[in-house]
């Protein structure tokens, strides 16, 4: 009961954080690489999820539950590192939005401060005629 219950909390962590990634190259946060891998990575967490036993085969152990436990914690490692790199990732977009505007109105500013020289006096020959 409690190896259905990992998978299916595995399988909507997955579909969850898959589908979140898809939206963001969709929006164009994210890039074609970052969504492929983080794709695979989540479906390789759904089959080992789905077969802890060739976890346990891998590992060379023969200790029930090790496959399980191992799938559980890889879940929640790989959930937290999504998440950490999704926020970086959107820190980034806004520090960088926030340095570009910055930049441009201090350029403004300096532009407006910076003195303009007062307007040439006409050449007798630039002259109107009264």
């Amino acid at each position: 009961m409690l190896l259905v219950a990992a998978q299916v909390i595995a399988l909507i962590i997955a579909a969850i954080v898959i589908a979140k990634s898809y939206v963001s190259f969709r929006a164009g946060h994210e890039t074609k690489t970052m969504f492929i891998f983080w794709t695979l990575t989540w479906v390789a967490i759904i089959l080992i999820a789905f077969f802890p036993d060739a976890v346990t085969a891998f590992l060379g152990e023969k200790k029930i539950g090790t496959g399980t436990f191992f799938g559980v914690g890889l879940i929640f490692v790989y959930f937290v590192l999504y998440r950490v790199y999704s926020k970086a990732d959107r820190i980034e977009r806004e520090l960088d939005r926030l340095v570009r505007r910055l930049s441009i109105e201090f350029t403004n500013e300096r532009a407006d401060a910076t003195p303009t020289r007062p307007p040439r006096r006409p050449t007798p020959k630039q002259q109107r005629p009264k």
